[in-house]
Parts: C-alpha cells; structure tokens; sequence
C-alpha cells in the first residue's frame, strides 16, 4: 500500500466490523463475508448485496448499526468502480494528500479499497 490509511477510515472500518461480529451469529458473518468479496470483485453493489442478505434470510432486517456497518465497508470496498465517493473518503484525502500531484484520487481511493479489503480479510478469518 502507497499511501498511509487516514485514521478516521481505519476508525470506521474497525468500529463497523465489531458492529458486525458483535451483531451477527457466524454464519451471518460468513455471509457478510462473501458478499464483501463479491462487492470488491465489483460483482454487486452494496446497497443491492445487502438487500439480498435481508431478502435471503442470511442477516435480520431493520438493524440500523448492521445496516450502517455493512453498507459502509461495502461503500469504501466498491470504490473505484462507484460513479462518486462517500464523505469520509473525499475528507480524508483531503486531510492526507497535500501535493494531489503527486498522489491521485483515485490512487487515494484504490489503496483504501486494499485496506479495507485486507481488514475483511485478516479479521473475518
């Protein structure tokens, strides 16, 4: 990874995968987990993937922190193949690149994506 992950990203990726493990039964969260997959292979969009889990039965409906959580980490995971980019995203580049010459957006948006991916990965094992 290029770039060093903005503290309020890691904050909000970290807080919304205990919203999840603490939320979810293991099988729900080997659901999310999937999904998250799917979402970073650009296969579904995360709104649509979480409709899908609620519709199947694979994670309760109307929990407001789970659907927070889950869309979230699907928002920064789909990044860059989504038309814009969420507030957080757009504000930590901000706050972290100060040359945007030397450093992208959307270089910016593909190392979060990584991290993001890499924390899925490392904390759902």
């Amino acid at each position: 990874m290029k770039n060093k992950i903005n503290k309020n990203i890691v904050t909000f990726v970290m807080k919304s995968i205990k919203t999840l493990q603490t939320g979810l039964s293991a099988s729900q969260i080997a659901a999310t987990k999937t999904e998250f997959q799917n979402i970073r292979a650009y296969k579904i969009a995360s709104s649509d993937s979480y409709f899908n889990l609620v519709q199947n039965g694979k994670i309760p409906p109307n929990q407001v922190d789970i659907e927070k959580a889950f869309l979230g980490i699907g928002n920064l995971l789909a990044v860059p193949a989504r038309t814009g980019s969420t507030n957080l995203l757009n504000d930590s580049y901000a706050a972290d690149i100060k040359d945007t010459k030397e450093v992208s957006f959307l270089g910016y948006q593909l190392d979060v994506a990584q991290y993001v991916s890499d924390q899925i990965e490392d904390i759902y094992e």
